[in-house]
């Protein structure tokens, strides 16, 4: 599905009801926008609060692994983690 649509002052669009209708967007919708290849994407994102959160045992125990390598120092720049995670 696709509309025309105008960009309004301050970068507002309005998204056209069935478009709206078509993805679930509700008023209030938090979205992600990126630009790649000469196109803008809105993607849909659900925003989590933190003390909802109900972890696996198994995802228990990976973040406590995490807190504990954090605490010794054992932690790796954000840039690398691609890279390391290569080297295993």
């Amino acid at each position: 599905m696709t509309a025309i649509v105008k960009l309004q002052a301050k970068g507002q669009v309005t998204i056209p009801s069935q478009v709206r209708a078509a993805a679930g967007l509700v008023e209030g919708a938090v979205m992600e926008a990126s630009y790649k290849d000469g196109r803008i994407l809105l993607t849909p994102k659900k925003l989590v609060d933190p003390n909802e959160v109900t972890l696996t045992p198994e995802e228990a125990k990976k973040v406590r692994r995490g807190f504990r390598q954090l605490k010794a120092g054992k932690s790796i720049d954000w840039r690398d983690v691609k890279k390391h995670a290569l080297d295993r």
